[in-house]
């Protein structure tokens, strides 16, 4: 790629990114605009909580088991078994059980 590819490459993006706002900040706010900023405002959260699922999932269905049509159709089932597990665990409706770890020893007394 040439700087010529990269400017243009930017410079699409940037309108998109521009497009985009206008969209935004024009319409009302909706339930899914709503949903949007509920997911950007918990994304590293949900990103956690999402990839413990996954090698959880590993564990249970196998590594590389899956053909590529059965990998798409897990995707909007692991989506809806994040928002699902994050909102009991938000809703204090599920608890993880913390490991409780001894006390320091300490050189000083």
């Amino acid at each position: 790629m040439n700087s010529l590819t990269v400017s243009y490459l930017a410079g699409i993006n940037l309108v998109l990114l521009w497009i985009i706002n206008r969209l935004v900040r024009n319409t009302m706010h909706n339930r899914l605009t709503r949903f949007f900023e509920y997911l950007s405002q918990r994304v590293t959260a949900l990103y956690v909580l999402q990839w413990t699922l996954v090698c959880w999932g590993m564990g249970v269905v196998g590594y590389q088991t899956l053909n590529p049509w059965q990998t798409m159709a897990m995707m909007p089932l692991m989506v809806i078994l994040t928002l699902t597990c994050h909102a009991l665990l938000a809703r204090g409706l599920v608890r993880l059980a913390a490991a409780t770890l001894p006390a320091p020893k300490t050189a000083l007394k």
